[in-house]
């Protein structure tokens, strides 16, 4: 037995088991994963809810998303604490789950996956999770799912909404103001703030998460473009009569003779009339059912189309796409079996129908010689492009990529090395190719080739009509694991967000030096001709007028932007009346009241009404939800594991 663990053939299983573990750690990694679960069985968790454990991955995978979904708002300045932002989603998903599960409202997985497989709309919203999930995993998960939006309509239940609530609400957003406001936007301050390097370094090691970055690749290609091969491929005469006659059904239109009778009617024809010309055009129908009826005279009698009636109702031939569509259908469905319509209403009224004669033409080869040059020329320009850029790659397997980008076969595709330059999985532009949906089996190759092997040909595609737009070889030149970004490489960006974020002092500091100067009688305008600036304020100040606008949530003044405060005190203000400061979402202003237009309760109407209580009753349910929530939260043990939380 020791004589196998001193063999060759026991180190090489220790060699092969130590890659195996390091790939997998790699892949982790790289995945933004933590390896060191591999070795705990993953029983580490970072949250507890009332016990119920909520494990570092789960924790790792949340993270990430939060981490994903807040990036813009985190890069524009907005403060946002990412990790309470996880905790706060996944403890209130294990408490949703768990009052479920205590309610008997989480159906059994079987259940779900009976109802996935007979009803298409679940089997719609079910889709996302078999991508993101395993199999067990996803029913597991989509159930969890299900059960939480049972336990929303639980407990949201039905509230009431009052008359009154709905006339304020009217009130409310229909008393209409308009402001007159002086402007220190933040964005003319950043330049004056200075950021230090200390100052930058700090605040990158307590926000780190803002930083953080998907696993990426930075790849060098080669792009083979058919447009450019046209010039080398050769469409004959021969070439274009053969695809012609092999494809001469396609270039054949149907065409059909017929007379028609025709009882007009009026698009504003009433009822009445509707049936007076219906009754009158079966009564025709009937005479020319006889088997001695002549259907020339019957149309030149009884016919209101008079440009044909003198011909007896000849139309001559006609193909598809020249008649309306009701005449089309009953015409090209008659034949000499059946050569008589019944009674066929189009907009011009009551047809009835008389089969003649049916043929086929032929659009004669002059007159597509040009498109069919085209398709060909096309096709052998895509088919010569896949041959070469398949010889293409065995020729830099043989010789190196400089020397077959010498080679005379390749010259007429202009060939060189690019480089796209960093991007990731998520993407939506691979830089210097295009977007990545046309791009796309190319962006998964680039996540799947071995850093330095040039790929296989890959084949693109436009996504709407299959077109092929060329062909791609690749050679990955880095890779960049997922994780936080490095300092060096987020300088520019901490500078900025520090400057965001200090800006705002600066200008809600110039605007109420300007402030402290106001006397009773001062209005924006005599209050800007007192504006002095200093080296650091922005060097003039033009009062400016805002939209007209009503109360809402978001505090938005049209021509000014988002500033609740202001907006809730162009309510409260005298006309002319002038106050500040106020600190909104892009500048600080001062303002005046310059109009106010108050709502008529008269102008609500019933209509009005309903939709106003479907929206207050949506607004009730949240408020609802959320009580609700608070109560079992404040109610619940939740035990953070600090050791673990700490690494992220």
């Amino acid at each position: 037995m020791m004589e196998f663990f001193r063999g060759r053939l026991f180190k090489r299983f220790i060699m092969w088991f130590m890659a195996v573990v390091f790939a997998v750690m790699f892949g982790m990694v790289v995945a933004g994963l933590d390896p060191s679960t591999l070795f705990t069985g993953g029983t580490q968790w970072a949250l507890r809810v009332d016990g119920v454990k909520i494990g570092t991955q789960e924790y790792q995978k949340a993270l990430q998303r939060e981490t994903e979904s807040a990036q813009d708002l985190l890069r524009y300045g907005q403060d946002i604490d990412v990790s309470q932002r996880t905790e706060s989603a996944l403890i209130q998903r294990a408490l949703m789950v768990s009052y479920a599960h205590e309610h008997s409202i989480v159906p059994a997985v079987k259940e779900v996956q009976r109802a996935v497989s007979k009803n298409a709309d679940l089997a719609n919203e079910f889709r996302p999770y078999g991508i993101v999930f395993s199999s067990a995993q996803a029913i597991e998960a989509f159930a969890q799912d299900q059960a939480i939006q049972a336990v929303r309509r639980l407990v949201e239940g039905l509230p009431v909404v009052s008359s009154a609530e709905i006339e304020q609400d009217f009130l409310e957003r229909n008393t209409k103001a308009k402001l007159r406001f002086l402007e220190f936007q933040y964005l003319q301050f950043e330049s004056n703030v200075e950021v230090s390097e200390d100052e930058a370094r700090s605040f990158y090691d307590a926000n780190g998460g803002i930083f953080w970055r998907g696993a990426a690749v930075d790849v060098d290609f080669i792009k083979l473009d058919p447009n450019l091969a046209r010039s080398a491929v050769t469409v004959s005469d021969d070439d274009v009569r053969s695809y012609y006659e092999q494809r001469l059904s396609n270039y054949e239109s149907e065409e059909v003779h017929a007379r028609h009778i025709l009882r007009r009617l009026d698009a504003g024809a009433t009822a009445e009339e509707q049936q007076a010309a219906r009754e009158k055009a079966q009564e025709i129908l009937e005479l020319a059912r006889e088997s001695d009826a002549d259907f020339e005279a019957l149309a030149i009698e009884h016919s209101d189309d008079t440009a044909s009636a003198v011909g007896g109702g000849d139309l001559g031939w006609f193909a598809r796409g020249q008649m309306v569509p009701p005449f089309e259908n009953a015409a090209f469905g008659l034949s000499k079996d059946n050569p008589l319509s019944g009674l066929v209403r189009s907009q011009f009224g009551y047809h009835i129908i008389q089969y003649l004669d049916r043929r086929s033409t032929a659009t004669p080869l002059s007159q597509v010689r040009s498109d069919i040059e085209a398709t060909l020329s096309t096709a052998r320009s895509v088919e010569r492009t896949r041959e070469d850029a398949e010889e293409f790659f065995f020729e830099i397997d043989a010789e190196g990529v400089e020397q077959t980008l010498e080679q005379e076969r390749f010259q007429v595709y202009e060939l060189k090395v690019e480089r796209t330059g960093v991007f990731t999985a998520q993407d939506t532009t691979i830089p210097n190719l295009g977007p990545s949906y046309l791009y796309e089996d190319v962006r998964e190759k680039a996540f799947r080739t071995r850093s330095g092997e040039w790929s296989e040909p890959i084949e693109v595609k436009q996504t709407y009509d299959n077109k092929v737009t060329g062909y791609v070889l690749l050679r990955i030149r880095d890779r960049r694991p997922a994780g936080i970004a490095p300092f060096e490489d987020v300088r520019s960006d901490v500078e900025r967000l520090l400057k965001q974020k200090r800006a705002p002092e600066l200008a809600m500091s110039a605007a109420e030096r300007l402030w402290a100067k106001y006397k009773d009688g001062d209005d924006v305008d005599t209050l800007a001709e007192k504006y002095v600036p200093t080296s650091d304020d922005p060097q003039t100040l033009h009062p400016k007028d805002s939209g007209e606008f009503a109360t809402q949530s978001a505090g938005y003044i049209s021509g000014m932007g988002f500033c609740k405060p202001a907006m809730v005190a162009a309510f409260q203000m005298d006309l002319n009346e002038v106050r500040g400061v106020f600190k909104g979402q892009r500048a600080a202003y001062i303002v005046r009241l310059a109009e106010r237009t108050d709502a008529d309760l008269l102008a609500l109407t019933d209509a009005e009404k309903a939709n106003i209580r479907i929206r207050l009753l949506d607004r009730e349910k949240r408020a609802v939800l959320s009580a609700w929530y608070q109560d079992i939260r404040d109610a619940a043990e939740i035990e953070r594991n600090a050791a673990v939380l700490s690494r992220f």
